[in-house]
């Protein structure tokens, strides 16, 4: 097929935008969308290919895996080798299995599957992910397993070539709608919600001899068009429109109207400028430098990145982008070079090598031996039954089945809230030993007992539950667990609010059938839990209330990990927040608290005391993690609350 510069020119379009957006730069709202203008591309290209080659009768499916494989995997081993060497040496132990198992995702080209299935409510953050973005990659190859036999099949009855592909194309479309509004990580890893696009640019490869027929200012505009339509839609569509979907036809539509009209116009010679085109020649290698290189560098900050950084972080992506094109690249696609029976050999063994550094990641637990047996990290654990006995709004547990911890078959304690509770419980079971333990938990749930909230089936949650508590014999007491610092504050830095802020903020999840301001919205917040108090209490229920946890500002893995693995130095005390900071930001949610609890003759939890000394409140004690995220207890921390003041409380009623 012609060579067009115009194209690698719209690479560079496609690929400035993702890394502008991952870097916090230009204020590219829809930077994330030069993946879909990368889609059409692909498909556009790979239709000309095949289809030159079958006009020919010379379409060979050997042929074009050699040349995939010489276009894709030198440059992606590459980035791969480096970043692994990274991993080992600046990650902690479940960061660094959870990364060899990306490994093995990409190199199987499956990581849009594996990225899918691993994401939810603890999955690491997307920008810290080192390898999140080869789920294209992964579509991308899906596509190129069965499109070149499809063609291959119906190449001579063009008649139903033409009417598989759209009716393909239409079929992944709707998928794409449906997906995008009941499950949106699925709609937007999967390849089967994700081909139109690629399609779309195939069917532009088979119009455009009928395409190039459009001349004069016709052309013109259709190209011009098309490019305001991209530029528009990177500028304008930010991440609160549904994508993929109806918006996605934006830069989906202005790239196929630029690929078929833009050739010999005004957007030709833009877009074949040499600096366009020059990025757009290293676009691939670019864009598989830019993530792993912005992911470690979040990684290893405690807040985030600052600008200059970020500059470094893309200036370094760019250097070694043109590293890869000119010295990685270019050499394996030379056939003289590198023979056919050599790059299938090169790709076995580096297939081969990654996937034994992904298993070897996963079995060693991420290599735990870097850190020794006083690792801090083997705390960094959640409850047995997180997933099991939780509830969401993606799956309620029902009562009669849901978690009773411990061997006795009528529980005695009940613990009702929102996720925070869910450690509590097991702990709380532990220390126990003999009385059952009733766990009654739903994420990201406040104290919904008298007002709607955004968190579907939360409130009609809490009140099941609460009746079912009521209406229980053997349930005497009622431990009440909410993440009162988080649904009554800022949800931006957690400790960095002003006292105006805090005055103004109304409070997260809530929402009202008229509007309120923060105050009132406050006093619905704190009479739902204080109607609920009274009602266990006139029940004959002993409540006990979790104060605010001293939360960590960042991820408890962040803390416990050094600058470089091998400076660690066991058993360190690290601090989560200093007190003063967090007393203040708890100080009318305490004030509360203590209030309802004397009312209502209930025990306040004051975790602070457990895990705070006169000036600091620590992430780790004793070499012992207190948490398994940025928020949550881990199962130690919760049984050091438990253990300091239910137990305490226990004592002095018995």
């Amino acid at each position: 097929m012609k060579y067009r510069k115009d194209i690698d020119g719209l690479r560079a379009v496609a690929v400035i935008p993702v890394i502008a957006f991952h870097a916090g730069f230009l204020g590219l709202k829809g930077g994330y969308l030069g993946v879909d203008v990368f889609f059409v591309i692909s498909g556009y290209l790979i239709t000309s290919i095949l289809t030159a080659e079958l006009s020919r009768e010379q379409f060979s499916v050997v042929a074009f895996y050699e040349k995939r494989a010489r276009r894709l995997l030198p440059a992606l081993f590459f980035v791969l080798f480096v970043s692994s060497v990274a991993a080992f040496l600046l990650l902690g132990p479940q960061s660094l299995k959870d990364f060899g198992q990306s490994v093995v995702s990409v190199i199987g080209f499956i990581s849009n599957f594996y990225f899918y299935l691993t994401s939810g409510y603890f999955s690491t953050a997307a920008e810290e992910i080192p390898l999140l973005h080869t789920w294209s990659l992964a579509v991308e190859e899906q596509y190129y397993i069965f499109y070149p036999l499809l063609l291959m099949f119906l190449w001579k009855s063009q008649k139903v070539l033409w009417n598989t592909i759209l009716f393909l194309a239409i079929c992944s479309f709707i998928t794409c709608l449906v997906l995008t509004t009941k499950d949106f990580s699925a709609s937007f890893y999967l390849p089967f919600s994700r081909a139109w696009e690629l399609l779309a640019g195939g069917v532009v490869a088979l119009l455009q001899t009928k395409l190039n027929l459009v001349s004069g200012l016709k052309k013109e505009f259709l190209g011009g068009g098309g490019l305001i339509l991209v530029i528009f839609s990177l500028f304008m569509i930010d991440q609160s429109y549904l994508h993929p979907g109806w918006v996605t036809l934006i830069p989906v539509l202005g790239t196929l109207l630029i690929i078929g009209f833009g050739e010999n116009t005004f957007v030709e010679k833009l877009l074949g400028l040499p600096f366009f085109v020059f990025i757009g020649l290293i676009s691939y290698s670019l864009y598989l430098w830019h993530q792993p290189i912005f992911a470690f560098v979040r990684i290893k900050s405690f807040d985030e990145p600052s600008k200059q950084m970020m500059i470094a972080a893309t200036v370094l992506a760019v250097v070694l982008a043109i590293v890869s094109y000119f010295f990685v690249e270019k050499p394996f696609r030379k056939k003289n070079l590198v023979t056919r029976k050599k790059i299938f050999l090169f790709s076995g063994l580096g297939l081969s090598f990654f996937f034994v550094f992904g298993v070897v990641s996963h079995l060693s637990e991420g290599f735990y031996f870097r850190f020794g047996a006083d690792s801090a990290f083997s705390t960094v654990t959640h409850s047995p039954y997180r997933y099991q006995c939780h509830s969401s709004s993606r799956k309620v547990v029902s009562f009669d089945s849901s978690c009773q911890l411990s061997g006795i078959n009528q529980p005695e304690w009940a613990v009702l809230g929102d996720s925070h509770g869910v450690e509590l419980s097991f702990s709380l079971a532990e220390v126990l030993g003999t009385s059952n333990v009733h766990q009654l938990t739903y994420s990201g749930c406040p104290p919904a007992f008298e007002f709607n909230t955004r968190v579907e089936g939360c409130g009609d949650f809490l009140n099941k539950g609460l009746q079912h508590i009521i209406d229980s014999d053997s349930i005497e007491n009622v431990v009440l667990t909410f993440r009162h610092l988080y649904y009554l504050t800022p949800v931006k830095h957690k400790y960095e609010s002003t006292s105006e802020e805090l005055n103004e903020f109304k409070p997260a999840k809530l929402s009202a059938a008229v509007e309120l301001t923060a105050s009132q919205l406050r006093d619905v917040y704190w009479h739902s839990l204080s109607t609920a108090i009274e009602k266990l209490t006139k029940a004959g229920k002993q409540v006990y209330l979790l104060g605010p946890v001293p939360e960590p500002r960042t991820h408890i893995k962040k803390i416990l990990n050094p600058g470089f693995v091998f400076q660690y130095s066991g058993a360190d005390e690290k601090v989560a927040v200093q007190r003063t900071q967090f007393e203040m930001q708890v100080k009318n949610i305490e004030s509360n608290l203590i209030k309802i609890a004397q009312k209502y003759g209930a025990y306040l939890i004051n975790s602070k005391n457990m895990l705070c000394d006169q000036k600091r409140c620590y992430a780790s004690l004793e070499g012992k993690s207190m948490f398994f995220d940025d928020n949550h207890l881990s199962i130690y921390g919760s049984r050091v609350v438990i253990e300091n003041l239910i137990t305490e409380v226990i004592n002095q009623i018995e």
